[in-house]
């Protein structure tokens, strides 16, 4: 590895491509379900190397902003989920779970008490008028339900770093010495030693 710089590059691309991978896999609400549904929070991470006067600086970034809800999660007005964050309200913005219904390959259902009395769950439309309403009572009933218990934390990023860092300890290290080694050599040679770097 020739630097620290490039040595940090490579940890925060492995960090994405993990944080990534667990966003297809992490359970949400404790539940087997994928949280990247339209592949929108995927594809928006990101991440800056910035040199500063002490070194360097990693900062990874997101165009989706609803990714630090699903890092830390969100205590519910009813239910905490041991986050910073906390909905106020008992049902979330309108319009944001329609939005997440539409855009998503999720199938509605509805229950239907069967002649029998019998409980029975039928997919029902998300196109057209009917589509709408549809759309709109899911909407409704799921964004009390969020508001209400939280959103768990999934850590996918922390996660992903952890992870990215110890499979890249050792080229890290490595560039970290290296990079201290020359910024000594510098000092030392200001001060009038001779100092070579095997």
């Amino acid at each position: 590895m020739s630097s620290l710089k490039e040595a940090l590059e490579v940890y925060a691309e492995e960090s994405v491509k993990q944080a990534k991978s667990n966003l297809n896999l992490t359970g949400f609400a404790g539940k087997k379900r994928k949280t990247n549904n339209t592949k929108a929070l995927s594809n928006g991470l990101g991440f800056n190397v910035i040199e500063t006067k002490a070194g360097y600086d990693v900062e990874f970034t997101t165009v989706e902003e609803y990714g630090i809800f699903l890092e830390k999660g969100v205590n519910g007005w009813d239910k905490s989920q041991g986050s910073i964050f906390k909905f106020k309200k008992k049902n979330i913005k309108e319009g944001v779970m329609e939005k997440y219904i539409k855009d998503s390959k999720m199938r509605l259902t509805k229950k239907v008490v069967m002649p029998n009395g019998k409980i029975s769950f039928q997919f029902v439309t998300k196109s057209g008028k009917a589509g709408e309403r549809n759309i709109k009572q899911a909407a409704y009933f799921m964004g009390r339900a969020i508001a209400r218990d939280g959103i768990i934390k999934t850590n996918f990023m922390s996660k992903a770093q952890e992870r990215a860092f110890n499979e890249n300890k050792e080229q890290l290290e490595e560039a970290f010495l290296f990079e201290k080694a020359f910024e000594m050599k510098s000092k030392l040679g200001k001060q009038g030693f001779n100092v070579t770097l095997k």
